[in-house]
């Protein structure tokens, strides 16, 4: 069920054609302001029993941040197919030992790390 209300959240028509990053703030703001009337949905069996209201919020803000984290890598990780030459890896292969999957993989691995942090998000989009 929390999985669902955080796509409920996610898909909001008014938020068509905004940044991601954008988005992760304006469903975090909704959250705070609006937690004394979420509350009892949040601490509810169905989505954080046994949880404070504020607790709760937090769980959900990160399960959204997770998601918007998500799709900014998988954008990123598709980017990575036509937007980086990895050929490049033969004029550092003389002074590295790196193929173009090391290469890539380290790219990913490096958005994995970007998308990580929430200001770093705010930045990339």
């Amino acid at each position: 069920m929390i999985n669902e209300f955080v796509q409920k959240l996610l898909s909001n028509p008014n938020f068509k054609g905004q940044p991601q990053s954008l988005i992760e703030m304006h469903i975090s703001n909704f959250i705070v302001q609006n937690l004394a009337n979420l509350a009892p949905m949040l601490t509810g069996p169905q989505f954080f029993p046994n949880t404070n209201p504020q607790e709760a919020a937090e769980k959900l803000i990160s399960l959204v941040r997770r998601e918007i984290a998500g799709k900014i890598l998988a954008r990123a990780n598709e980017a990575l197919g036509f937007a980086v030459d990895f050929k490049v890896h033969t004029q550092l292969s003389g002074h590295f030992d790196i193929s173009a999957d090391d290469l890539q993989q380290s790219f990913k691995t490096y958005f994995e790390k970007i998308v990580g942090h929430r200001e770093a998000r705010q930045k990339i989009e």
